[in-house]
């Protein structure tokens, strides 16, 4: 009868044992279901908002990027200047001038064709057909340009057509920047002016000043076709002249 208790009360406590074991796990699943609840709040929440950022057009700040541009030609002239150069930067692009010299003119050409090919554009995106153009033009200037030693062979001749050169890329840098100017100054008068189609729409002298400002912008744009097609003509006779030397 003594043995039948003790296992009676062995029993039982191993009854109880489990018992507060099962309780013990019961609470801890409970706590880790609520916090796989709220990590699965969480993730959902993270993927949400990574879905709306990726979705989401992006728009850079209006006119940062173009303001970098026009701060980084103000540093690359102030550069240039420091470096005692005796003639416009446009006109150190040629083989001849100091290297440091040549790289500010090579970067303001750079930047220049960047410029252009912003301002031509409807959107944030370059324009590069323009890009295309301007980068050709410098191309085709460095691998026509006459080294030293047909220089100096040449004589006179070959000094006279290559300050015909740098002149002409003078003029046309200082074409190609009236010509942005005058772009900028249609854009703002073109979003700012009513349509005259519309009832109470623009003034006639609005539009008397959109329609000279898109006068003087062809008249800009032909100027710049003559000189462009006037440099690369004038880069063949140089390089046809310098095979026949």
């Amino acid at each position: 009868m003594q043995v039948s208790n003790v296992v009676v009360f062995t029993v039982v406590e191993v009854f109880l044992l489990l018992a507060a074991a099962c309780v013990l796990l019961l609470v801890r699943a409970r706590n880790l279901k609520q916090m796989t609840a709220s990590l699965q709040q969480q993730v959902k929440q993270l993927t949400d908002d990574l879905r709306a950022t990726d979705s989401a057009p992006q728009h850079p700040l209006p006119g940062s990027y173009r303001q970098t541009i026009d701060e980084q030609l103000s540093l690359t002239r102030h550069y240039h200047r420091g470096l005692n150069a005796d003639q416009d930067i446009a006109l150190d692009l040629n083989p001849e001038t100091p290297l440091p010299r040549q790289i500010a003119a090579l970067r303001h050409a750079f930047l220049i064709a960047e410029k252009e090919a912003l301002h031509s554009s409807a959107n944030t995106a370059p324009s590069w057909p323009v890009l295309e153009t301007k980068l050709q033009q410098l191309i085709q200037f460095y691998t026509t340009a006459p080294n030293t030693g047909i220089l100096k062979a040449g004589g006179g001749q070959e000094i006279e057509r290559m300050a015909t050169v740098m002149a002409m890329v003078k003029r046309f840098t200082a074409a190609s920047e009236a010509m942005l100017q005058a772009l900028v100054t249609l854009k703002q008068q073109t979003a700012l002016q009513p349509d005259p189609k519309t009832p109470g729409g623009g003034s006639s002298a609005d539009i008397a000043g959109t329609e000279k400002t898109q006068a003087q912008l062809r008249s800009l744009q032909q100027q710049q076709t003559d000189l462009e097609a006037a440099y690369v003509a004038l880069c063949k006779r140089s390089c046809t002249s310098d095979k026949g030397l």
